[in-house]
């Protein structure tokens, strides 16, 4: 092969590689750019995440947003909102519900607490302590909600005053006599060992209140109240008789008892007649 048909040779190689290489690199996917929701990234503080429940009490609620590259990200709409007890609820106030971040990427709202509890309320608990738990949680407000995310921060709210302890639920307990009873006499039934709270082996527990009301049901149909009530079955068959007892909580439970009436002791007939002698 000459020299010359070497030299051309070599140039169409190099050509056909050349093309060949600029075909390939045009079929790579260019990367995308430009703004998306995914950059996002918020939290959420309360300061103090502490505060009583007087309705004034206050707690500043800081949502902070952040870009891709971690820098304070101005004009990022959030909403607020209020979670207690599982449901979404308005247990005390926000100054602002739907806010938007300024140049330092920050955005303030205030949360301001309810009302006290009544006097003799049932206090709840928040993490173990005494109080209410009361969640705000953060949701973006832009317009990709089908992948926005919240953030949320939980306040415990103290209770004032003095701190009655849980309601108990009371224990009904009753006795009646005579133990077997008859038919059309009367029943006494005794609901003195019922305690207002638990029940122990040697009594009732301390501290647990009182008992304010007894109510007692017989399945004839009768009714009575107080501690001790007195009943008459007219019929020799089995009954039952429910005793309810409230305690000063206002906290209810109830027991029951049956038994049966018997025919009681069979009359003897017996009659006398006069006069005697009788006389035609």
């Amino acid at each position: 092969m000459s020299k010359v048909l070497l030299a051309r040779f070599s140039l169409l190689f190099a050509g056909a590689l050349a093309w060949t290489g600029c075909t390939v690199k045009s079929t790579e996917r260019p990367e995308l750019s430009g703004p998306s929701e995914f950059s996002l990234s918020f939290g959420l503080t309360a300061t103090p995440d502490a505060i009583s429940q007087d309705g004034g009490s206050q707690s500043a609620i800081v949502v902070r947003a952040f870009d891709a590259n971690g820098r304070p990200l101005s004009g990022a709409g959030f909403r607020l909102d209020l979670v207690t007890g599982g449901l979404l609820a308005d247990y005390g106030t926000l100054s602002i519900r739907n806010l938007s971040t300024g140049a330092d990427g920050k955005a303030t709202a205030v949360y301001t607490s309810p009302a006290p509890l009544p006097a003799g309320a049932n206090v709840p608990t928040c993490e173990s302590l005494p109080g209410t738990c009361v969640t705000v949680v953060a949701t973006p407000t832009g317009t990709n909600f089908s992948t926005s995310h919240t953030e949320q921060v939980t306040l415990r709210l103290m209770p004032t005053g003095v701190i009655v302890a849980p309601a108990q639920t009371p224990t009904p307990s009753f006795t009646f006599s005579p133990a077997s009873p008859v038919a059309n006499v009367p029943v006494q039934f005794d609901g003195s060992a019922s305690c207002a709270g638990a029940a122990t082996a040697t009594g009732c527990a301390a501290n647990s209140g009182s008992i304010v009301a007894y109510d007692w049901e017989f399945s004839d149909g009768g009714t009575a109240t107080g501690r001790i009530a007195s009943h008459t079955f007219a019929l020799a068959q089995t009954y039952s008789a429910t005793l309810t007892v409230t305690n000063d909580r206002g906290v209810k439970a109830s027991t029951t008892k049956p038994l049966s009436a018997g025919a009681g002791a069979t009359p003897t007939a017996s009659f006398i007649y006069s006069p005697t002698p009788v006389v035609a």
